[in-house]
């Protein structure tokens, strides 16, 4: 006897499921279509799972325990089972989910009302933490499907592969249609069913669809095939992307569905960004879209304005400079920078002269010359070159030559704040000075700010500096504000605690972090542990208020031992760009949270907040003057501080704006009661001056009978004449009673 064909094939890989596969396979059992057959695909478990579908089997024929030989992966064991299908039909689903009765039955209907290649269906999740169920729309875009019963590519190209999730479990598939397509799961560890599903979604000449909601998703597992791979499987999205573009191109279908496919790529390069927990493993990621996928795809180029999700697509677009925030901020602090000391026999250096170098060839050797001059001997020369394209570090070399107190560090770019952690590293003198290339010093700088900072035994010495012009691109004039910024309007002549000059100098408007101006113990940063924030602009702005507040004694002296050059490439006469916002947030959240825990009388407290909130002005000011394509740099930071950035800095702008349209209405409102209260007291108290009047006394009296024959009248008419005469009895004995007791 010819043994009859199923009308649907269900093919289940599993992989150690114990825990859900009874739940799974009961809701199988209850499957109200019988005409089935359940293909329970076991890649090589190593618990119970194979015991489990083996009892199964037993108490029903209609279940076939298939087994791979060794752990394969989900998309080998379903590509199996499919082989060994009979099912005029098949679906594909998991082992930890669960399903509604009915789920066969009406797909399987539906798919033989219709003719249909495919039937979608709505699905739930349900959280494995909390035991909720909830729904979510983009598993069936139901309001788009509303005008068809019937659908394919040609109907809505521009949207087929987004009217359902990239999900394999939530369709029916006709075998017939997936033989003659020769469709199959790529051999990816994790998001093989996005190439299969999208793909078929293209190829499909007949899509149907089911409202219901008809199977349940288990989120928020400890065990599942993304995990296990870890960090190996980040990139399977992308080369099953990948796979999908090049069939789409071979089979001719790309360029009819080029936006649904974009609009596609884009929302799952996002989402998959987001959900990477790891930084590095999403700068990895990141990295492998620029380097392969993009340029393979060309997805960057298509107009954003086509797009659902522009936003999305010009995240991706600013992928370069997201990987440049990245880098440059978690490059990280060099390992063991303090403490390190002068090697045996050695003498110590008075003062350590740190000097970080980036393409300054032009002004570098009028920098070595003036600090090769001072007059203090004692001193070393610490020449860090960031990875310079010029010819810097040749001249820094030719001076070492010269002089054996310059050592040269030499690094790839990575920004001034690590050379000077690198410098910081590498210094021994008692004293820490730093200078920047472009920059002079007096020739008695160091021996005079050394003699003053040892006599008073200080950890911080501020001095001032003159600025000038290389006279270049218009900048041959300085400003009376670029002069008096590095002067000191205000004497300062005692040593003081560090929060206490702080907060005089912000108070008469003479604050200056400029880190150049200082001559620092270096036993102070040793002992605070003080170094430079990796990667940001206004490094010096963090470290000099760290700095400041836990210096136990510090003084000002009013004298010029410093030449500070202006030039088109300098940081006082650069425009804006991203690592503007984005160090100039990092800097106010360090020096908030510096305040937070500092030990300062609560007035000072409130001066040096306000150069907080200064700060975070600068960052909402150059976040506002970017491009939005600029502005999505700071998707370089890690989570915790993106949120904090959006908080702060991001959406600032849309909060204070909701606030202060919420405020203007307030004032509205109360504005408007004020008015009708004023309005409603007026009025009374013009009838109460109307009452008090004779002509209205006299009115009601020569009305009185009349008014009240009127009132009688109404009463009989309403009440008759025995209420009537009651009521006239009743208010005749109260005004008695009210005139004998008066």
């Amino acid at each position: 006897m010819r043994e009859e064909i199923p009308k649907v094939s269900v093919i289940i890989p599993i992989y150690n499921a114990q825990r859900y596969l009874p739940q799974c396979l009961d809701s199988l059992l209850d499957q109200t279509l019988e005409e089935v057959e359940f293909l329970c695909v076991d890649d090589a478990s190593t618990d119970s799972s194979p015991e489990i579908i083996a009892h199964y089997a037993a108490a029903d024929r209609r279940f076939r325990l298939l087994k791979l030989s060794e752990h394969s992966g989900v998309a080998a064991a379903r590509n199996y089972g499919f082989s060994q299908a009979r099912g005029d039909y098949v679906i594909f689903l998991d082992a930890d989910d669960f399903f509604d009765d009915e789920l066969l039955r009406k797909t399987w209907t539906r798919a033989q009302e219709t003719d249909a290649d495919m039937v979608l269906f709505q699905a739930r999740t349900y959280s494995e933490d909390t035991h909720q169920f909830s729904t979510a729309v983009y598993y069936l875009r139901l309001k788009w499907l509303k005008n068809y019963e019937v659908f394919s590519r040609k109907d809505f190209p521009d949207r087929i592969l987004t009217v359902t999730n990239p999900a394999v479990w939530d369709k029916l598939y006709r075998r017939e249609f997936l033989l003659e397509q020769q469709l199959c799961f790529p051999p990816l560890p994790i998001a093989e069913d996005l190439y299969f599903t999208l793909l078929s979604l293209c190829l499909a000449e007949r899509i149907s669809y089911i409202p219901d909601t008809l199977i349940s998703y288990r989120t928020d597992l400890s065990d599942t095939p993304a995990r296990r791979e870890g960090e190996a499987g980040n990139t399977c999205f992308l080369s099953a992307l990948t796979l999908l573009y090049d069939e789409l191109q071979r089979r001719g279908i790309y360029p009819e569905v080029e936006q649904s496919y974009v609009d596609t790529a884009v929302m799952s390069c996002v989402y998959n960004l987001d959900h990477i927990s790891s930084f590095p493993a999403r700068m990895a990621v990141l990295r492998e879209m620029q380097k392969s996928f993009f340029p393979h795809t060309g997805i960057l180029n298509y107009p954003p304005e086509k797009l659902r999700n522009r936003e999305a697509l010009v995240r991706l677009q600013a992928t370069p400079m997201i990987l440049d925030l990245g880098e440059k901020l978690f490059a990280g602090v060099p390992e063991a920078v303090w403490p390190r000391e002068a090697s045996t026999g050695e003498p110590t250096p008075l003062i350590s002269i740190i000097i970080p170098i980036y393409n300054v060839e032009k002004y570098l050797a009028e920098c070595l010359d003036s600090v090769i001059a001072q007059t203090l001997q004692e001193i070393e020369i610490l020449c860090i070159d960031d990875g310079s394209a010029d010819g810097s570090l040749y001249i820094a070399e030719e001076y070492a030559v010269k002089d054996p107190r310059i050592q040269i560090y030499t690094q790839d770019h990575q920004g001034v704040a690590i050379a000077r952690n690198l410098g910081l590293s590498k210094a021994v003198g008692e004293y820490i000075l730093f200078v920047d290339s472009d920059d002079c010093l007096e020739p008695d700088a160091a021996r005079a700010l050394y003699t003053l900072a040892r006599a008073k035994k200080l950890d911080i010495l501020l001095f001032d500096c003159d600025v000038f012009s290389d006279g270049e691109s218009g900048l041959e004039e300085i400003t009376e504000e670029e002069t008096e910024y590095f002067h000191r309007s205000h004497s300062y002549p005692e040593v003081y605690p560090g929060g206490e000059l702080m907060y005089r100098m912000r108070s008469n408007r003479d604050y200056n972090c400029s880190l150049c101006l200082q001559l620092i113990r270096r036993r102070h940063l040793v002992k605070n542990r003080l170094w430079f924030i990796p990667g940001i602009v206004h490094e010096d702005e963090p470290f000099t208020f760290q700095s400041w507040l836990t210096a136990k004694r510090i003084a000002y002296c009013d004298t010029v031992y410093y030449h500070r050059r202006i030039h088109p490439n300098s940081i006082m006469t650069s425009s804006y760009n991203y690592l503007h916002s984005i160090g100039c947030w990092k800097a106010a959240v360090n020096m908030r949270d510096l305040l937070d825990h500092a030990d300062l009388p609560r007035e000072q407290k409130r001066v040096l907040s306000k150069l907080v909130d200064y700060t975070m002005k600068k960052s909402r000011e150059a976040f506002e003057s970017l491009s939005e394509l600029e502005r999505c740099a700071y998707f370089g930071l890690s989570d915790a501080e993106r949120r904090q950035f959006e908080e702060d800095v991001a959406v600032y702008p849309q909060q204070t704006g909701e606030k202060e349209r919420l405020r203007r209405e307030n004032v509205r409102y109360r504005k408007q009661l004020k008015q009708t209260t004023d309005q409603l007291i007026r009025t009374k108290r013009q009838r109460d001056a109307l009452r008090r009047s004779h002509s209205y006394k006299l009115g009601r009296a020569l009305t009185f009978v009349p008014r009240k024959l009127r009132g009688g009248i109404r009463c009989y008419r309403e009440h008759g004449l025995r209420y009537t005469w009651q009521r006239l009895l009743d208010k005749s004995r109260k005004k008695l009673a009210g005139g004998k007791k008066q």
